[in-house]
């Protein structure tokens, strides 16, 4: 029987990664921390006794040497997990400051540097999302271009026009709309098996490797779960989330709906994407 936390889904990633018995360790030690609004959580430069997953409320990570919007690195909420990177290298690099009453659920460092070091794939999944952060971090104090793109709301960003159909829709008319309308990828709306992505390669793939014929359903070729970002996440959000579930593309949520889907930069794919 796997072990929960009310509130917090241990089989969603990350945690997903761990075993059951780490699942249980986790569950045994994890706690529960209010913040009110104005509460600096982690300063930047110095260690954190916790990693944080937002329950409630709002989290901004700013740098304390710039001033005002230019100092804004990333904005956190629910569901989302900060305070890696300050574990893992004993001092942060942003200052995190409670935007809202905020309750967040709170692992001891102990407990995940345990987690950490006897389990290869859960380490995998944060050392990778990091030497992005450090990438962007070098970039960003040159100052470069692409450290200040990666600062820009993912809804302001060059999106591509998003595009949904059935799961009973054919090959032939799905590669008839990429073409229509010019897109990558269809959404394919849920059914039983939830809403999915598919791409021009997946349909590719399936008339060549799999051997299907175009009346087959591009239900059947939707990649799921479907990974999703909030329009108001900033870009290097956006690309940690690529870079942790090896993917090429996001959809981009706002105000309820899907607004756009947005592509990994070329330049910063360092490691080859499961699927597109």
């Amino acid at each position: 029987m796997t072990a929960t936390v009310p509130g917090l889904d241990l089989d969603s990633p990350p945690f997903d990664l761990l075993d059951a018995g780490q699942k249980a360790r986790l569950s045994a030690a994890v706690d529960l921390g209010f913040h009110p609004a104005g509460t600096r959580l982690i300063e930047a430069g110095a260690a954190s006794a916790q990693v944080y997953v937002v329950l409630k409320g709002s989290v901004q990570a700013s740098d304390p040497r710039r001033q005002g919007e230019d100092a804004r690195f990333a904005d956190y909420g629910p569901g989302d997990l900060f305070g890696a990177f300050a574990v893992i290298a004993g001092r942060a690099r942003h200052r995190y400051t409670a935007l809202e009453d905020t309750l967040c659920f709170l692992v001891p460092a102990p407990v995940f540097e345990s987690l950490l070091a006897d389990n290869p794939q859960f380490a995998a999944y944060f050392h990778e999302a990091l030497s992005v952060k450090r990438r962007l971090l070098a970039d960003q104090q040159q100052p470069g271009e692409l450290g200040r793109m990666m600062l820009t709301r993912v809804r302001d960003a060059q999106l591509a026009p998003v595009r949904e159909v059935a799961p009973n829709t054919t090959i032939a008319d799905a590669a008839a709309q990429l073409r229509e309308h010019r897109v990558d990828c269809l959404l394919v709306a849920g059914d039983a098996a939830g809403p999915g992505i598919v791409t021009r390669t997946d349909l590719l793939d399936a008339l060549t490797a799999r051997g299907l014929d175009g009346q087959a359903p591009v239900g059947l070729l939707a990649s799921r779960p479907l990974r999703a970002v909030r329009g108001d996440e900033v870009l290097f959000q956006a690309l940690v989330t690529m870079t942790e579930h090896h993917i090429e593309r996001v959809v981009v949520m706002h105000d309820g709906g899907a607004i756009g889907t947005w592509a990994w930069p070329r330049c910063w794919r360092t490691t080859p994407a499961v699927r597109t």
